[in-house]
């Protein structure tokens, strides 16, 4: 077993995987949610991005980017006007130093489209999303990052309307997305 610390520490310093993930989620969805453009700063060359939304009909609507640009243009097209909540988070070690973070919460998207009338609060959703933060010289970056954004809001009157537009939809991103069915369990 090689030591948890990242490249940069000494090999006698180890960083708690709490501690990287709560500094991590922290800043990330800080950044986030007040200063989205500047989310490509935790990605590198060699990061991947994939989000995905389940649809109550069982398909899936699913995008995925793997060159700087398309990760850039992903993540600043798939966070434009949203709000994300933090409500859960496990990390664990992976290989070499990395970290694997998981985190659950809440989406909002809060300047919908003229095709959505809606409430104050926006349309929400229930996210997964896992990063595998591979090691660098000062810290962390985020080598995969994969989103699923599920369920609907309990908000009887938000159900109905985001049952209208899938929220992915709302994000302008369906006319490149690639509906695909779930594989059968068997």
């Amino acid at each position: 077993m090689g030591s948890h610390a990242p490249a940069g520490q000494g090999p006698g310093v180890r960083v708690s995987k709490d501690t990287v993930a709560k500094r991590f989620i922290d800043m990330y969805f800080g950044i986030l949610n007040t200063s989205r453009q500047l989310l490509y700063r935790f990605y590198r060359t060699d990061s991947t991005v994939m989000v995905s939304e389940s649809l109550e009909d069982g398909s899936t609507l699913s995008e995925s980017a793997d060159t700087e640009e398309a990760v850039q243009e992903l993540v600043k097209t798939i966070f434009a006007d949203v709000t994300i909540k933090v409500e859960t988070s496990v990390a664990q070690f992976s290989m070499e130093g990395s970290v694997l973070i998981l985190v659950s919460g809440t989406i909002t998207k809060s300047n919908q489209t003229d095709q959505i009338q809606h409430m104050d609060d926006g349309i929400q959703r229930m996210f997964s999303q896992a990063f595998l933060l591979a090691p660098q010289e000062n810290g962390y970056y985020v080598l995969t990052d994969s989103m699923q954004i599920r369920g609907h809001s309990s908000n009887p009157i938000l159900k109905k309307k985001a049952a209208e537009v899938p929220f992915v939809c709302s994000l302008g991103l369906l006319s490149s997305m690639r509906p695909y069915q779930n594989f059968p369990a068997d």
